[in-house]
């Protein structure tokens, strides 16, 4: 394996690929980067050594002529899009990326749920009915939107007060027997409709696969489960492909459709009740600082979406998010400190564990340089 590091990343609303290299000596005169025919790979030599890339697109025909310039071992530059590159599949394919698997509209009445782990059943072909549960802030933008209003001026108290407009934290949605509820990270249904659940002995709202006693989702109020997406396995029709997709699908998907609904880009991510959590998670999403290495000029670019390939990782350009994170403590005194510029992700622990996992793992991929900013670390979040 060579021992040159190449990490490159489309921004999609400046046309731009930003290359980085990483060199195990400093550069000489045999240094040099070229394009493949098509423009589609880059290929890196340096003293005998050789690597390639895939780019995650086509780019213009010009590349630094003399990357020796610099003593540097770790290099960076950037390439114009091709000109003729017409980018809007790309948007096009990036938003059915965001979306999260298993909507209601995907669902059928042949569709079969199992345990992801051992794929014991939990549902079989039990839900002739399908419908997606709304954005879980869909009671404050009713606040906002309801063009006519119920009367609550004699509600006495804020209960009183929500079951009278007929919306509100009080008001839960609860699936009926023979219906599913999909939301975009779980899947909400009658209890009877389904089988192979059992609850944890040692948390009684955890519920387990009574197989391998896998956590699989929560026990929900008024006889009804909730089943983590990322924790089974489904079958969609007859004669289909089961799937199951990693849990960083499902915390993208959950954070593009709060940056949608709050337009914010800062969050603060936990697990448990915030009043009795010390830490957190404090995640920023952009995409990223540009500049050279010698005078660096930071532009924050608005884009949440970025297509990226590195050698490290194999199976060529991959779509994520790039995300700055830090840990903070007292994150229910920060919160109310920032509530107007934050928002909040709840996530049970163990997935909150493995999402900071992921974005620590993920630095791997990019220079040494480009993992950190400030006290700001840096991860990708794929989708």
């Amino acid at each position: 394996m060579s021992s040159i590091l190449i990490y490159a990343e489309l921004l999609l609303n400046i046309r731009h690929v930003t290359v980085f290299l990483i060199l195990p000596s400093a550069p000489g005169p045999d240094t040099a980067a070229t394009l493949s025919l098509d423009r589609r790979s880059i290929i890196i030599t340096h003293q005998g050594g050789k690597q390639g890339l895939d780019l995650p697109c086509q780019v213009a025909a010009i590349v630094p002529s003399d990357l020796s310039l610099t003593k540097l071992r770790e290099l960076s530059f950037r390439l114009q899009v091709a000109t003729d590159l017409d980018l809007s599949q790309t948007r096009r394919q990036s938003s059915e990326d965001k979306d999260a698997p298993w909507p209601a509209s995907a669902m059928t009445p042949e569709s079969r749920i199992a345990c992801r782990s051992c794929k014991n059943a939990f549902v079989e072909k039990s839900i002739p009915m399908w419908k997606d549960l709304p954005s879980e802030n869909w009671a404050e933008m009713m606040d906002f939107w309801h063009c006519h209003k119920p009367n609550t001026d004699d509600a006495h108290n804020i209960h009183t007060h929500e079951l009278a407009k007929g919306y509100g934290a009080s008001n839960r949605f609860i699936p009926s027997r023979g219906v599913g509820l999909a939301d975009i990270s779980h899947i909400l249904l009658f209890e009877n409709d389904c089988t192979g659940l059992q609850t944890s002995e040692n948390d009684q709202l955890n519920l387990e696969c009574s197989s391998c006693s896998k956590v699989v989702g929560l026990q929900a109020p008024n006889d009804t489960v909730q089943l983590f997406k990322w924790s089974i396995s489904v079958q969609l029709a007859k004669d289909t492909a089961w799937e199951s997709y990693p849990v960083q699908k499902f915390i993208c998907a959950q954070l593009q459709a709060l940056i949608r609904s709050q337009a914010t880009h800062k969050f603060l991510v936990y697990s448990g009740d915030i009043e009795d959590s010390k830490e957190a998670l404090l995640v920023r999403i952009c995409a990223d600082v540009l500049g050279n290495n010698a005078h660096r000029k930071q532009l924050w670019v608005f884009n949440p979406d970025l297509i990226y390939s590195t050698s490290i990782q194999p199976g060529g350009p991959k779509r994520a998010m790039k995300i700055f994170y830090r840990i903070v403590s007292e994150p229910s005194s920060l919160l109310e400190q920032q509530f107007m510029v934050m928002d909040e992700l709840r996530l049970p622990d163990y997935v909150l564990h493995s999402f900071h996992a992921n974005l620590k793992a993920s630095g791997y991929f990019m220079p040494i340089t480009a993992r950190k900013l400030q006290e700001w670390d840096v991860g990708l979040l794929e989708y």
